[in-house]
């Protein structure tokens, strides 16, 4: 069971250092045709790898680092990525209160999350000629909704970068 504490100190990691995702890409999958392939993920970089250690034990995280050489200009990058929903689901649900610049996205990600796992679970009770195939709007949308909470600068706010150099 993790503390008030830790939850709060969570958030600020993932409000700080993190980002949260969906993902969407078509696959071609042979004779069987296009496949709607969604990622979901919370990342955190960093280049204090005993913090991204103390976060996988909190959380009990069975993920491992990712690695980035650094240069001379940048120290080595380590980054903790989560994909496993359930994971996903626990970790957003504690850190949720706690959350600020965050918020929308780990509130879009989880609604993401139980809206895609009850279409498919209600897909698996059809015959197989009846099962959904490919994304639904809302998923679509979800997917862009989460590009513009992670814009960057001036398109972040519904601006294109062009607007701030008009006079």
């Amino acid at each position: 069971m993790r503390t008030e504490a830790e939850k709060a100190y969570t958030a600020g990691i993932v409000d700080g250092e993190g980002s949260i995702f969906i993902r969407f890409r078509l696959r071609e999958r042979g004779r069987h045709g296009i496949s709607h392939e969604f990622t979901t993920s919370i990342s955190i970089a960093n280049t204090n790898k005993d913090m991204l250690h103390w976060l996988q034990r909190i959380w009990n995280l069975d993920t491992k680092l990712l690695f980035r050489k650094g240069n001379e200009k940048n120290k080595d990058v380590w980054t903790l990525r989560v994909e496993n929903k359930h994971a996903i689901r626990l970790m957003l649900n504690e850190i949720l209160p706690y959350l600020i610049i965050k918020r929308k996205n780990a509130e879009l990600l989880l609604d993401f999350i139980n809206h895609r796992e009850e279409r498919l679970n209600v897909s698996s009770k059809l015959p197989v000629g009846q099962r959904f195939c490919g994304a639904d709007n809302y998923e679509l949308i979800a997917v862009e909704q989460m590009r513009g909470l992670n814009a960057r600068g001036l398109k972040r706010w519904g601006h294109d970068k062009k607007e701030k150099d008009k006079p």
